[in-house]
């Protein structure tokens, strides 16, 4: 089994055991609850514990990283996972993500937030990847003018952008093309596309667009 279908066998596992820890005991896990439990898990990406986010429905946990990705570099990434799946498993109306780890980070950041969409997910550009955009937003601009690129930030070492057609003429086959190209101009950073599409076009973008060529870089 290659890695991706490891790490989603640790999502699914984890996911598993909240769910029926949830069913049996007929109970879905608050925000509160899930505050109060987490941290007694043992796990080392749930010290020290969360921070409720003042003004919002939203708990943040902060920390150094564990060193354990020293002598296993996916450490950070299997934790990831387990803790996702662990969430979504047991509670239906919390949602967890991870802000920010090593490699890509030198801290760790986690989030538990009732918002699928909460702002707090997402952590500012880096300074050392502006001068890079720029010059990727301009050329995508000159490729294809009637499409707005718009950077909402980064998720755990990934760019997740949205891209807003101001014109017509403007399809799939171009956002695929645009993605491709923002990908390659990005090397090393993992694209994430947050544009709103139907179901069907979803799952046409995501299974094609790694195999998309990019666009001519000189145009």
């Amino acid at each position: 089994m290659d890695r991706e279908g490891l790490l989603r066998r640790v999502f699914d596992h984890s996911y598993g055991l909240g769910s029926s820890f949830r069913q049996f005991h007929r109970v879905d896990l608050t925000l509160v609850d899930l505050e109060s439990i987490l941290p007694t898990l043992g796990s080392p990406c749930m010290y020290p514990g969360f921070t409720r986010v003042e003004g919002r429905v939203t708990s943040r946990t902060e920390r150094a990283p564990c060193g354990g990705q020293v002598a296993v570099p996916d450490l950070c990434t299997w934790w990831r996972e387990a803790f996702l799946g662990l969430v979504s498993g047991l509670s239906t109306g919390v949602y967890a993500s991870r802000v920010e780890s090593p490699p890509s980070s030198a801290r760790c950041v986690d989030l538990l937030h009732v918002d699928a969409r909460s702002p707090f997910r997402l952590a500012p550009v880096p300074d050392s990847l502006a001068p890079a955009l720029d010059k990727a937003a301009q050329k995508l601009a000159r490729i294809s003018p009637g499409t707005r690129l718009e950077v909402l930030g980064m998720n755990d070492g990934a760019l997740h952008v949205q891209l807003h057609r101001t014109s017509a003429g403007c399809g799939l086959d171009m956002d695929r093309m645009l993605l491709r190209t923002l990908e390659r101009s990005l090397p090393g950073v993992p694209i994430r596309d947050a544009t709103p599409r139907s179901v069907l076009t979803d799952s046409v973008l995501d299974d094609s667009l790694l195999n998309e060529p990019a666009l001519d870089e000189s145009t």
